[in-house]
């Protein structure tokens, strides 16, 4: 926000008035659709509300529906109030002026349609609400709510986040709105670092392992490439091409609890993060056409697959097929989605498909079988853990669960 310079006051020591001021940025910022807008008298009614104290006292917050009334419920209902609906976009609400209803503008915000991610509203969506998420159906001492990770006035870091502890924490400042101190993985590690198995202990701390360089993903090597708008080919750019927290968990969406045992379906640490379909290309060890893959977003159903998530980035539309140098060695990156075609001669079933097994009869038994279970299919040969591209399986198929 800058001052016009030609303000017409006498002196330049004089405060600016308000209408001589414009805001400017240096970073992404998002508008509203013409004639509607989010503006100070949005959320607050200067007439109204009262004076307040600490970081978040409601008592500052008029109705967004109609602010001649003071908000009295949660700052997440609060911000509910327009973060709600099927919609992408979330709740409107047009300019309303009588003796008892006050909206003093359109009240909108920016469309958006994007391929990896569901929009503003934070309920409903696709029966994922962010008050069955594991951030706000813990403990209540230790819930991550909209006022922990966001400050609405504005931020340092994109979409708007900030760390304000919960009550019963402390950090060096109240609210953490510049720098990178809550930007990206950063964020998360105010909660989920070493240190949390004395607040709660089923929180994760993946901070330490980001560290120590232990996990394949490295969060920490890319810094402000992620975008909730970007698309599956951004990510197969090698100058887009990043991992961070939020590609593998939606923090409004995700629940604590593991992957079923013996099964190939997501955990719902993933619910509410985008992955995509490969359809089964024709032939044996043939490539999916990167058109036919579809987004989806998991949503904790049966059919909700692990490997949706990963061939997000490792099939595909989502790989670049090039040469990759780590500290140890060099490989290339192959499609994923060629790799587990369920049309291939034999496959691991991550997948999940039924159980079903093709054979060769002219060229004999071609799968290893339990002794005393003649004509069972129970083991695939093994070759090499994804797939087999040789002639050493026949013509058979195999589709049972490993």
């Amino acid at each position: 926000m800058c001052a016009d310079p030609t303000t017409t006051e006498a002196s330049n020591t004089v405060t600016p008035r308000l209408d001589d001021w414009t805001v400017t940025a240096l970073k992404r910022t998002y508008v509203p659709p013409t004639g509607s807008l989010v503006q100070c008298e949005s959320c607050h009614n200067t007439h109204k509300v009262a004076k307040g104290s600490g970081v978040w006292d409601v008592t500052r917050l008029s109705n967004p529906t109609n602010t001649k009334l003071a908000w009295t419920g949660t700052v997440t209902d609060f911000c509910l109030t327009c973060h709600q609906t099927s919609a992408t976009n979330g709740q409107t609400y047009a300019r309303t002026r009588t003796a008892t209803t006050l909206v003093a503008y359109d009240l909108a915000i920016r469309p958006v349609s994007s391929q990896l991610w569901p929009g503003w509203s934070k309920t409903a969506v696709g029966g994922i609400d962010f008050k069955t998420s594991g951030h706000f159906t813990t403990s209540s001492a230790n819930r991550a709510l909209c006022e922990n990770c966001h400050d609405p006035h504005g931020s340092d870091s994109p979409e708007l986040t900030a760390y304000t502890p919960a009550t019963g924490r402390t950090v060096a400042n109240s609210r953490l709105n510049t720098g990178t101190a809550s930007r990206e993985e950063n964020l998360c590690y105010k909660c989920h670092n070493s240190g949390s198995g004395s607040v709660n202990g089923r929180y994760m701390d993946v901070q330490t392992p980001n560290g120590a360089g232990t996990y394949g993903h490295q969060i920490t090597n890319k810094s402000l490439l992620h975008s909730d708008e970007e698309t599956v080919g951004q990510l197969a750019t090698v100058a887009t091409r990043h991992v961070e927290c939020a590609d593998c968990h939606d923090p409004h969406a995700a629940q604590a609890g593991t992957r079923t045992v013996g099964t190939s379906t997501a955990g719902l640490v993933t619910k509410g993060a985008y992955g995509i379909v490969p359809p089964a290309a024709a032939g044996n060890f043939a490539t999916p056409t990167a058109a036919d893959y579809a987004t989806i977003r998991l949503s904790g159903a049966s059919t909700d697959l692990e490997a949706y998530l990963c061939f997000k980035c490792h099939a595909g539309p989502g790989t670049p097929l090039a040469s990759v140098t780590t500290s140890s060695s060099t490989y290339m990156r192959t499609d994923l989605g060629k790799e587990f075609n369920p049309n291939n001669f034999s496959f691991h079933n991550v997948l999940g498909l039924a159980k079903a097994v093709g054979r060769n009869a002219n060229a004999g038994e071609q799968y290893m079988r339990r002794s005393g279970e003649p004509g069972t299919q129970r083991h695939q040969v093994h070759h090499q853990p994804h797939r087999h591209d040789l002639g050493g399986l026949g013509q058979g198929r195999l589709r049972g669960k490993l």
